[in-house]
């Protein structure tokens, strides 16, 4: 079949080539659409039983579903099949062993319940009409943990949105990210720009001043402007994780319960490194990123540079450039957003 050959890498060429040449005359099947040929690439690229899974869910009778089992069957390193290794190190996290957790949606910003699985890297699509911006998911496997909807402190009331996501491994929280962003349109008086700061009805967002207010500590700090769009990105040790969740009253105890009911450990919690990146507009618009990591994700250099390739994918998704459609539960990411964990 050399219209399927012509997509592949001489290597995958061969074994399929090899599988056909297998099958009873007759047998062979039919030539592979685009899409498939892209789901397929797909599975490959991240090599995982649940990619595969993935792609036989969707042509159980297709071009590569010979391969696709044989991925599935073939022995781990530890004599085990399904392409998972028997023991990790480094930054591949043990597999989540918590259990389900089966929400309701609790945030007008999205209609994902707690309790979703995004297997990233890829995009949600958050926040009302006017101030949609694509949410950039790591790579890896995360449960969607909390969604709260909030308003702002004080004068200025502005509604937002912070969402929580874990990773794990095993029984164990490895990884926290809370995103939080405005989630309908700022409405600002009117007047002169000067009277409304006299005032203090501009909205204001502590937490990116915090982040550019460089104290010596930062391992990495990153503080520019692009066309209205202002960032400041920063990678910091942590010793208390826990007081991010203050400034949502409703997040700790939302983020409480959905560990509890996955029986997942909490206590104490290895967080040692935190990677950050607010993003503020013209408009008084807002999104931010915190990551928490325990000390097993990587190291300080790693961290480093992992931020720097996700702050300028996370910049397009916040002008919704990023060309991906948005993540489905369980399924793979989206093509062409490379991330490391």
């Amino acid at each position: 079949m050399p219209t399927i050959r012509a997509f592949l890498p001489c290597s995958a060429a061969l074994l399929l080539a090899a599988l056909l040449c297998a099958l009873p005359a007759g047998a062979q099947p039919a030539a592979p659409t685009d899409f498939e040929l892209e789901l397929w690439r797909s599975a490959q690229r991240y090599d995982t039983p649940a990619a595969y899974r993935a792609y036989l869910a969707a042509f159980p009778q297709g071009a590569f579903a010979a391969m696709a089992q044989a991925a599935l069957d073939r022995p781990a390193a530890g004599g085990a099949p399904g392409g998972a290794p028997a023991t990790t190190s480094g930054n591949t996290p043990a597999p989540a062993t918590v259990a389900r957790l089966q929400g309701t949606a609790t945030s007008g910003s999205t209609a994902l319940p707690v309790g979703t699985r995004l297997v990233g890297p890829g995009v949600v699509t958050v926040g009302a009409i006017g101030v949609r911006r694509q949410l950039l998911v790591p790579a890896g496997d995360w449960i969607l943990l909390a969604a709260v909807d909030h308003r702002t402190p004080g004068t200025v009331q502005v509604s937002l949105a912070t969402l929580a996501l874990g990773q794990f491994s095993g029984r164990e929280l490895r990884s926290l990210l809370l995103v939080d962003f405005n989630r309908r349109g700022v409405i600002i008086p009117g007047g002169s720009l000067q009277a409304q700061q006299a005032m203090g009805v501009l909205p204001r967002w502590p937490e990116a001043e915090r982040c550019e207010a460089a104290t010596g500590s930062e391992l990495l700090l990153d503080v520019g402007s692009t066309r209205g769009v202002r960032h400041c990105t920063a990678l910091r040790p942590e010793t208390d994780w826990r007081r991010h969740l203050t400034a949502v009253p409703e997040l700790p105890e939302a983020l409480d319960s959905a560990l509890a009911t996955l029986g997942a450990s909490t206590v104490p919690l290895p967080l040692p490194l935190r990677s950050e990146l607010h993003i503020t507009d013209t408009r008084y618009n807002h999104m931010g990123y915190t990551r928490l990591d325990a000390a097993a994700v990587g190291a300080p250099a790693a961290r480093a540079e992992w931020l720097r390739r996700f702050a300028p994918l996370a910049l397009q998704g916040y002008a919704r450039d990023l060309e991906a459609e948005d993540l489905l539960p369980d399924q793979p990411g989206a093509a062409g957003i490379a991330l490391p964990f």
